[in-house]
């Protein structure tokens, strides 16, 4: 939770939150994107238009609660209740108000301590992610319903046995409340990942994608409820999961590489988190060493080299609960810029539009009982582009990263 303006010092910002609620549009001092500065961000105002009480961390798009409580774990809520029943419960307690600790100089507002910034920082990504998945077309509740963000939230077991699993060093999107948990900074160096607006981007997507495919089309909740709580797989359901969770992974990249205009968008918060984080660059980096070898099929046929295979954890069965998955991630990323002609602005301006478009569609499938593999993606996408420049880019960008998929008739639009 951000902490409250203590001692003699009375901000500005106090004295006219006691009267009147700060309302957007309103500058603040945050960071910023700029890829020419160490980490991707530099300090710089920015003007926040979805805020509706600055102090208390309100906002018309979404709420920023201080010391939320996730019951991440409850499969019961997830099993039993219905959307809005799931929400409440495994929100619990809704955590509290924001209390931000700021000066106001005639012209912004200034965080004063350090959760305030990370505060200011984070409201102003999540505000440009909404914008940007309106840029590009989407009408889902994922831009339409409001959210909500757990600044310096934690996840733990349940309720009633309220063991914290998880509070440091991340930033994530859980369906379970429809909302975002912040966390605090531990062990990484660089700028948080709450606050780097690359990271927010890509945790956005997640929402873009559940919202998408699994709330945009009837009986698309219960088939994600039925995935998030079954216990015994056969190695064939593991293997879907493995790979819906890729393709998810994969497409939260690219809509953060798109809403930037930028393919290093997510590399360089990794790059700037240090040793334990650093690793990951390398691998999510869609002209990097990895993506430019990996394909659907040297993962699946553990053929691609072994220093570069080793870092997805395969062990001899094809995407089973070893696979890191994020492996199969960067493969369908790499593809989508590639069919962008690894052009940011084209990526941008007709890639993630006809995304959008194409992912109710896998619902549509999943729901029909179809088993997910990534041809429920590419096909429904490839009829997404018009004939011609981009889909036959991407044709060609799938013959190379998934040609067992294309030459088995699966795509039938790159036939």
């Amino acid at each position: 939770m951000v902490r409250p303006v203590v001692g003699a010092v009375v901000t500005l910002a106090a004295l006219v939150s006691a009267c009147a609620p700060i309302a957007g549009p309103v500058v603040v001092e945050a960071l910023v994107p700029d890829a020419s500065a160490r980490g991707g961000t530099k300090l710089d105002d920015v003007t926040l238009t979805s805020v509706t009480d600055l102090a208390a961390g309100k906002g018309s798009l979404f709420d920023v609660r201080g010391g939320l409580k996730v019951n991440i774990t409850d499969l019961n809520a997830i099993s039993e209740d219905d959307f809005e029943e799931m929400i409440a419960r495994v929100r619990g307690d809704n955590g509290n108000d924001v209390n931000a600790c700021m000066d106001f100089d005639g012209t912004r507002y200034v965080a004063c301590d350090y959760e305030t910034l990370f505060y200011f920082s984070m409201f102003a990504n999540f505000e440009s992610a909404f914008a940007r998945a309106v840029d590009f077309g989407d009408e889902s509740d994922a831009t339409q319903r409001k959210g909500v963000v757990g600044l310096f939230a934690s996840v733990q077991y349940s309720e009633f046995f309220p063991v914290t699993l998880l509070s440091t060093d991340n930033a994530a999107y859980a369906p379970p409340v429809d909302g975002w948990l912040a966390l605090r900074t531990a062990f990484q160096d660089g700028v948080p990942f709450a606050m780097h607006r690359g990271v927010i981007s890509h945790e956005f997507g997640h929402r873009l994608f559940f919202h998408n495919v699994f709330r945009a089309v009837d009986g698309g909740f219960e088939v994600w409820r039925a995935d998030s709580t079954q216990t015994e797989l056969t190695k064939d359901e593991v293997r879907e999961q493995m790979l819906l969770k890729g393709t998810d992974e994969g497409l939260a990249d690219v809509f953060s590489m798109s809403a930037l205009v930028d393919k290093d968008s997510i590399n360089t918060a990794f790059e700037d988190a240090g040793d334990a984080f650093a690793a990951e660059a390398p691998r999510r980096d869609v002209e990097g060493a990895f993506a430019r070898a990996a394909t659907y099929d040297n993962l699946r046929e553990l053929t691609l080299d072994a220093k570069l295979l080793q870092s997805c954890g395969l062990t001899g069965s094809e995407f089973q609960t070893s696979f890191n998955f994020y492996c199969v991630g960067t493969v369908l990323a790499a593809a989508l810029w590639e069919a962008s002609d690894s052009d940011a602005d084209i990526l941008a301006s007709d890639m993630e539009p006809a995304i959008v478009r194409a992912l109710p569609r896998v619902g549509e499938q999943l729901v029909n009982g179809a088993a997910f593999d990534v041809d429920l993606f590419l096909e429904p996408l490839a009829q997404e582009l018009a004939p011609g420049v981009r889909r036959g880019a991407l044709c060609e960008a799938a013959t190379r990263r998934f040609s067992s998929l294309v030459d088995a008739g699966r795509i039938p639009s790159c036939l």
